[in-house]
């Protein structure tokens, strides 16, 4: 029996004359006027589709033809659970319908019915364009194998690398809460008379800043060297046009005004510093303050940065008291919520009292509640019924 070496060696690229080269001829068939080939052959070894397309290219490009089609025969023995994806590769390539819903399927064979399990969905379009009877006659062309019917069913992926990182999160949120817990009963030394930690600096970048900082509003252009705090918004990275540095520009307010920062050095140098400081939340940064003639704007160019926690404003009011101000469907156009809504919205809270302020055709109406006795007021403090179901 011919062999596809034997007549398509010097046609067929090298690789892939390896892999189908021993392959029985079966058939042969030219069609001169329509430049058409057609070959039947017998492998002993499946082959994903993909090949088979590469060769009928190669075969159309060398020979000049329109068309070369390769009919691919493997014995039945082969057809299993596993060769499968050989004949779902083909209808892949040959139906669009299928886009992609093939993808790391995975395949059962009982009593004679392939179920075929979609990791990628697409069940219900592949059963209406009937892709079922496509496979079924792929099947039988291929293998010689005459399934009774195949199904499609929909099953979840597991992502062990979405799981593995949720997990990680997860784990990291609870040393967190933790830490943060930890944290309420460690005493604390005030910074100057800042609402700030002293005792939690942590080094970022340079030397210890031995100056105390000073309100960001009182720095001015001659000022040279300077010291402030504040929180980090605005952060920006940019990698140079050669490619080998970084630009970091960020800036900070410490609520009297703000200022920017911006820092270049290499990737090497720079990168652990951006880690720290997307961390970092607060800090004290020492530096000199120049005019940018790039951006015509004074910046803080710094040689120190510590990072450091904020002491975060207490509630120490024995008889707590919540305000909030919204706007519901008595508004013109303002909000869509009934009041009476807003107000069982206000019982669930977890104090014992709370004031609300409702805009109603710009007269403002209070709601104070405590515990589950509720007072309407408006603003010459009339009372109000007000209805809760």
């Amino acid at each position: 029996m011919a062999k596809i070496y034997d007549y398509f060696s010097q046609y067929i690229d090298g690789d892939d004359l390896a892999i189908v080269g021993s392959g029985e001829i079966t058939r042969f068939a030219v069609y001169r006027e329509e430049r058409r080939l057609i070959l039947g052959v017998f492998l002993d070894k499946t082959v994903d589709y993909s090949v088979i397309e590469r060769i009928q290219k190669s075969l159309v490009k060398n020979l000049q033809l329109e068309n070369a089609e390769l009919n691919i025969k493997y014995p039945s023995s082969l057809f299993s659970t596993e060769t499968v994806s050989v004949v779902l590769s083909k209808i892949g390539a040959l139906n669009p319908v299928v886009n992609g819903f093939f993808d790391n399927a995975d395949a059962e064979i009982e009593d004679n019915i392939l179920t075929v399990c979609l990791k990628n969905g697409g069940k219900e379009l592949l059963e209406a364009q009937e892709v079922n009877k496509d496979i079924i006659r792929a099947v039988y062309d291929m293998f010689g194998v005459d399934l009774d019917d195949v199904s499609f069913l929909e099953v979840e992926t597991f992502d062990m690398e979405s799981a593995v990182r949720k997990a990680a999160e997860a784990k990291a949120a609870e040393k967190a809460k933790e830490e943060a817990e930890k944290e309420k009963y460690v005493p604390h030394v005030q910074l100057g008379d800042l609402p700030l930690y002293a005792d939690t600096r942590k080094q970022i970048m340079g030397r210890p800043i031995k100056d105390l900082p000073k309100p960001i509003k009182e720095i001015r252009p001659d000022d040279g060297f300077v010291t402030v705090w504040g929180d980090i918004f605005n952060f920006d990275v940019r990698d140079t046009k050669r490619g080998d540095s970084r630009i970091l520009t960020f800036c900070v307010t410490d609520q009297s005004s703000s200022v920017s920062v911006k820092i270049f050095e290499k990737k090497g140098i720079i990168d652990p510093i951006i880690k720290n400081l997307e961390a970092a939340g607060t800090i004290l940064i020492s530096g000199l303050y120049k005019l940018d003639t790039y951006i015509n704007e004074y910046i803080i160019m710094p040689n120190h940065i510590e990072s450091i926690k904020k002491i975060e404003k207490q509630d120490t009011a024995e008889e707590k008291r919540v305000e909030l101000h919204m706007h519901s469907s008595m508004s013109e156009m303002d909000g869509m919520t009934p009041v009476s809504k807003l107000v069982v919205q206000i019982l669930s809270a977890s104090v014992d009292d709370s004031v609300l302020r409702l805009v109603h055709n710009r007269s403002p109406i209070f709601i104070k509640s405590h515990r589950h006795r509720i007072v309407c007021l408006d603003k010459q403090n009339n009372m109000m019924a007000l209805e809760i179901p």
